[in-house]
């Protein structure tokens, strides 16, 4: 009995790009302490940004100041990794949301004068930060859009006081409620703030989510389109649109720590979303193909049994302790 052997060569993947130096990075060699690329000599690896991309260019410049000041407190540093690790907050995405006082400079000069046992001191680090630092989120302005009305056409579809009625009309109020535009401070001094400017109202998740995210602007958006509040649908997009044409790509939430990330693309989505419901919302806009940048940033090649595999993968990398939260780890190790 014979065996039949595969006569088509195995395919392998393609050469490991060259290692990363600081004249290679999307941004300053500052934030990529914090923020690696992912890039890794292994069957996992990522292939780089040229340094005459277009998508490169603006990541340069997006990254220079003053986004890179304020990630000097808002993203590393032994000021973040003080008040993380003291547990000054229950919940530590409450200090990398408070704007700061003075700039970041000043700031970090006046820490860097505390002895080493104040700066572990949690009492004298709560009143440094009550004396430099605003309440978080206090940038933002609660506003109700101009295109909200409290009895949108989608409601005619629906049995008047009905469960479904009802609910319907608990969104469309939420929408009024959730809807902040970004304080003119923030363009004034944007490197005492983490929130990225934006040039239109956001609608936000609520709670302790005080800016807005990727995917969850598309089911937004979607919602917004069926209570006939079609300005403020486009300008969430557009805010969308400028960050590509700022970053290169569109990151995970509208603050600078979330630079280092994405989310699923769904941009593309909300454009056609915003067509398909009126094609007058997008005319005289130039749409950039995100496509381009999705593939080349976040493709991964995994080599498994001589086969190529694609995904996309959403993830940081970055050192504890993060802007976001502290592992058990990082305080187990503190005590």
């Amino acid at each position: 009995m014979s065996h039949t052997t595969l006569s088509q060569p195995c395919v392998h993947p393609p050469p490991l790009p060259p290692p990363i130096t600081h004249t290679h990075l999307p941004y300053p060699l500052s934030l990529h302490t914090q923020f690696p690329p992912i890039h890794r000599r292994s069957k996992l690896a990522a292939a780089p940004l040229k340094n005459d991309s277009w998508v490169w260019q603006r990541r340069k410049r997006a990254f220079d100041t003053p986004a890179e000041r304020a990630c000097t407190v808002f993203c590393e540093g032994d000021l973040l990794q003080a008040v993380q690790l003291a547990g000054i907050f229950q919940d530590s995405k409450e200090f990398v949301d408070m704007p700061m006082r003075v700039d970041p400079e000043i700031i970090l000069d006046k820490f860097s004068t505390l002895n080493p046992e104040a700066k572990q001191d949690k009492y004298t680090l709560s009143q440094f930060v009550n004396e430099h630092f605003l309440p978080p989120g206090s940038e933002l302005v609660a506003i109700q859009p101009q295109d909200f009305t409290d009895t949108p056409s989608v409601l005619s579809s629906l049995t008047p006081n009905s469960t479904y009625y009802g609910w319907a009309q608990y969104l469309n109020q939420a929408f009024a409620s959730l809807t902040r535009k970004v304080s003119e401070d923030v363009f004034l001094n944007p490197q005492r703030y983490s929130i990225l400017r934006r040039t239109h109202p956001v609608v936000i998740p609520g709670g302790r989510f005080r800016e807005s995210y990727y995917w969850d602007s598309y089911w937004i958006v979607l919602g917004l389109l069926a209570c006939d509040m079609k300005d403020t649908a486009r300008g969430l997009v557009q805010n969308l649109l400028d960050d590509v044409a700022n970053f290169g790509f569109v990151p995970n939430g509208g603050r600078i720590y979330y630079l280092n990330r994405s989310q699923p693309p769904l941009l593309s989505e909300m454009v056609l979303a915003l067509l398909e419901a009126d094609e007058a919302l997008m005319k005289g806009k130039r749409v950039v193909n995100v496509y381009d940048f999705r593939e080349r940033r976040w493709r991964m090649i995994f080599s498994f049994l001589c086969f190529l595999w694609r995904a996309f993968v959403y993830k940081s990398c970055s050192f504890p302790p993060s802007p976001l939260s502290v592992p058990p780890s990082s305080s187990s190790t503190k005590n």
